[in-house]
């Protein structure tokens, strides 16, 4: 059973060879792992059509993908791996440099979610190295919502540290556990600031659907805040511990 002092090395998917690594990030714990917070968002919430992507735009489609293939560039040692993803208005190639494992994670039929920058002209459009993946009907990860990217050393990506945070088994036995704390007190400081633990819950909002299937721990959190809100303005608080509550709070309930 995890608990906030799990060492990181015991939660699922994680190697002696990723725990190094997490650990030199300073995640030693399943407690660093939650107070992990990005440092900005990509908002790909919104699905385009590729017949209205606009270049030097950011975007986010889902296509199915009709042409996946990797080649040698002519005067450099790199791999080009190209695609041609269409949906029901239009195709756009598709572009990634040095990453030729992307023939073997993916092929020609699967239905794709890609998200990232539109180049080229209106005639030519080309999406070069956008972040991928299988779209299916679980919720995606990578693409299609609010895209946490963090700061990160040490040869761990954006998508291991957000498959990390994103499991639900953890969050499963925590959230409830966190929920009981917050009953005694919403502003307590576990280790960072006063109302760390209540934000570092808010957070988990842009964690993949977790609070779509957990309505009555959502709601939880609502009342306590409507309650004890009040307490903002008369507990020792900073005014930085201060916005950021209502900050977390009010990106929660959007």
């Amino acid at each position: 059973m995890l608990t906030l002092d799990t060492p990181i090395i015991n939660v699922n998917r994680v190697g002696q060879t990723t725990a190094k690594r997490l650990v030199k990030i300073g995640i030693l714990t399943v407690r660093d792992l939650l107070f992990y917070f990005p440092y900005r968002y990509d908002d790909y919430r919104h699905i385009s059509k590729i017949d209205k992507l606009i270049p030097g735009t950011s975007a986010n489609i889902i296509g199915q993908i009709q042409l996946l293939q990797n080649r040698r560039a002519h005067r450099r040692r790199m791999y080009i791996t190209e695609a041609l993803v269409a949906d029901e208005t239009d195709s756009i190639k598709v572009i990634w440099f040095n990453q030729p494992f992307i023939v073997k994670n993916l092929k020609v039929g699967d239905r794709i979610s890609l998200a990232g920058k539109v180049t080229g002209t209106n005639f030519d459009k080309t999406l070069v190295s956008p972040i991928y993946e299988k779209s299916t009907s679980n919720s995606q990860l990578h693409t299609n919502r609010l895209v946490p990217n963090y700061h990160l050393t040490a040869n761990i990506t954006q998508k291991q540290i957000r498959f990390l945070i994103g499991q639900n088994s953890a969050l499963e036995y925590l959230v409830p556990k966190a929920i009981k704390e917050l009953q005694k007190n919403l502003f307590i400081e576990t280790e960072y600031y006063e109302g760390d633990l209540f934000c570092s819950l808010l957070k988990i909002n842009n964690e993949p659907n977790y609070w779509l299937s957990h309505e009555k721990e959502k709601q939880e959190l609502i009342n306590l805040y409507n309650e004890q809100k009040k307490m903002l303005g008369i507990l020792d608080l900073t005014e930085n511990t201060i916005v950021k509550i209502k900050e977390a709070y009010n990106e929660f309930i959007q």
